[in-house]
């Protein structure tokens, strides 16, 4: 059996992929996303791993939440 289950957003920002999921809202109805953090720039080597994060959201679109956990991704790494 096979089942669909909801679609996932993927948005590329230069050498960065984000997949982003719409997960249960929070307890105030705020909502919250699963996103994975993948860089494909080209000294990746073979690695093709990526950093997962769950978040409450700030009422951006899709693209705009994707752009916020990247920037506190790449925040993190410095």
């Amino acid at each position: 059996m096979v089942r669909r289950l909801n679609n996932i957003d993927v948005i590329e920002f230069g050498f960065y992929t984000v997949t982003l999921q719409r997960i249960k809202n929070g307890q105030y109805g705020t909502p919250r996303y699963e996103a994975v953090i993948i860089y494909t720039g080209p000294d990746r080597g073979m690695d093709r791993g990526g950093y997962k994060y769950r978040f409450t959201g700030h009422y951006y679109s899709e693209r705009q939440e994707a752009e916020w956990i990247l920037e506190q991704h790449l925040k993190e790494e410095k």
